[in-house]
């Protein structure tokens, strides 16, 4: 089986989400190939004078996708980030949400249901079904 396991911003970018590498690391114990789509350490690294989004003090501005779209082309970074995922051909998507990364997560989730609408969604982490 082909795992994509996905981690849309924000969350901090000093260390390695861990629970997605945890999961990988045991989805690859199992014999089954997985590819870990850190979305949120590339969006940074792209991102120049907004890298602020990332401090703790800007995390709540990540909750509206209005305040998120002054900084990015948030439609046009989504359908590339599904293309890409979709591009490695999963049999099942897995999402490392939290609450300050559900409106970046529902909007990637929506995009790839449209590419593929028999491929299975999963999402888990922190506060993964508050407000989803």
């Amino acid at each position: 089986m082909k795992v994509a396991l996905v981690f849309p911003p924000v969350y901090g970018v000093d260390f390695p989400h861990l629970g997605l590498a945890y999961i990988a690391a045991k989805v690859r114990e199992e014999k089954h190939d997985v590819k870990v789509f850190c979305f949120n350490s590339r969006l940074y690294a792209e991102s120049g004078p907004a890298k602020h989004l990332w401090d703790w003090p800007n995390a709540d501005l990540w909750l509206s996708e209005e305040e998120i779209k002054k900084h990015f082309n948030i439609e046009r970074i989504a359908d590339h980030w599904a293309q890409e995922v979709m591009a490695y051909g999963p049999e099942v998507v897995g999402f490392g949400v939290n609450s300050h990364s559900r409106m970046m997560a529902n909007l990637l989730a929506g995009k790839l249901k449209k590419i593929a609408p028999s491929v299975p969604i999963i999402y888990g982490g922190p506060f993964c079904s508050s407000g989803l």
